[in-house]
C-alpha cells in the first residue's frame, strides 16, 4: 500500500502536466493567430482550418480570431478547462485518498482553502458558462479572479492556480509529517 507521499507526489505531477499542456495551448494560441494573421489580409474570406485525418473544416472569421487574446474567448475556455481539470483531481481522485491517510471520518472533512476557493471558480465555469455567482463574492485566495464582477482567466490567473495548488500540496504534506 502507497503512503500519502506517494499520492501528493502523483498529485503534483498530474497538476504539472496539466499545465504544460495548458501552457502548450495557449502558446498555440497566440501563434496560430500570428501566423494566419497575415493570410486573412490576403484573402478576407473566412479563414478555415481543413483536418483531413477528422475530415471536418473549420471557418473563422476575422472577427473570430480577435478572440485570441489575453483576455479573449478562446483563452477563457482553455483556462477553464485547465482550472476545472486540477479542481476535479482534487475533488474525485486525491482529497478521499488524503482523507484517508490523515484518519478522517469523512473526505469533506478535509478542508483546503485554495481548493474550497478553486471549487466556487469551477462551479462558476462549468455551471454558470463563466458569469459571476454570489459564491465568488467572498473569495480570499482567489479574489484576483473578479474584476467588477466578472470571471477573469487569463495566463496569470491560471499561473497563479498552478503556484497555489502546488503550496496546498506542500501544507498536505507537513500535515500528514504531523
Amino acid at each position: 500500500m502507497h503512503n500519502i507521499n506517494y499520492h501528493i507526489e502523483n498529485f503534483r505531477i498530474e497538476i504539472e502536466n496539466i499545465y504544460k499542456a495548458y501552457r502548450f495551448s495557449n502558446a498555440g494560441l497566440y501563434n496560430y493567430k500570428r501566423l494566419v494573421k497575415d493570410d486573412i489580409t490576403k484573402n478576407p474570406e473566412n479563414f478555415h482550418i481543413v483536418d483531413e485525418e477528422c475530415e471536418i473544416e473549420i471557418k473563422f472569421t476575422e472577427e473570430e480570431l480577435e478572440e485570441a487574446n489575453h483576455l479573449g474567448f478562446y483563452q477563457k475556455i482553455i483556462a477553464g478547462n485547465t482550472i476545472a481539470m486540477i479542481y476535479n483531481l482534487w475533488e474525485d481522485k486525491y482529497r478521499p485518498k488524503f482523507a484517508k491517510y490523515l484518519n478522517y471520518e469523512e473526505t469533506k472533512d478535509l478542508k483546503n482553502d485554495f481548493f474550497g476557493e478553486l471549487g466556487k471558480i469551477r462551479h462558476a465555469i462549468v455551471h454558470t458558462n463563466y458569469s459571476y455567482t454570489s459564491k465568488l463574492k467572498n473569495l480570499q485566495i482567489l479574489k484576483s479572479f473578479i474584476v467588477n464582477k466578472q470571471l477573469i482567466l487569463s495566463l496569470f490567473e491560471v499561473d497563479y492556480v498552478y503556484r497555489q495548488a502546488l503550496k496546498a500540496l506542500e501544507e498536505i504534506e507537513i500535515k500528514a509529517m504531523n
